[in-house]
């Protein structure tokens, strides 16, 4: 006897193919913008972020801590960040840079690793978040303009990697 799917399962279904979709897409349109977009399960990236061997200067998480040296320097060389959105539509991450330390390590770090749960992916941001314009700080890295009184970026990223790690089970 076959059971009988409901319009929950269905919609689940739907919205999980749709997540994937989305996911896809972020990753196949953040490497064209020279990213590395990689998918990880949490427990498996926490594990791997607290070994011994890895150490970075700055981690600004909020979605969940590792236990890791952090020095909580701006002009990390290594650091790890976690951004707010990611579009799948043009590849780019919206990072809240109302922390000053946060937006100095965008331009500063040598290699950047950029934290996004998959649930915060989302097809658009046309309309800016909450009604609130973004800038492009390069790289594929958007913040609200709301956020810093920049107008105009003054001076280009010299980020060297960038690795993004988009959270499987958040």
């Amino acid at each position: 006897m076959r059971g009988i799917n409901t319009n929950t399962e269905s919609t689940q279904t739907i919205q999980k193919s749709t997540k994937k979709a989305l996911c896809n897409k972020f990753i196949n349109n953040s490497d064209k913008l020279g990213n590395e977009a990689i998918v990880v399960e949490k427990n498996m990236f926490i594990e791997a972020a607290e070994k011994e061997n890895v150490e970075f200067e700055m981690v600004r998480l909020s979605s969940f801590e590792i236990k890791t040296v952090s020095l909580d320097v701006s002009n990390a060389s290594n650091a790890i960040i976690e951004a707010d959105y990611a579009c799948s539509k043009t590849g780019k991450l919206v990072v809240d840079s109302s922390d000053p330390d946060v937006y100095l390590t965008i331009f500063l770090a040598q290699n950047l690793h950029i934290v996004i749960p998959k649930s915060k992916i989302v097809n658009s941001l046309e309309k800016g978040i909450n009604g609130v314009e973004l800038m492009d700080l390069g790289r594929g890295i958007l913040c609200r303009e709301s956020d810093n009184s920049v107008e105009e970026v003054p001076y280009n990223c010299r980020i060297n990697n960038t690795t993004i790690y988009i959270i499987e089970d958040l």
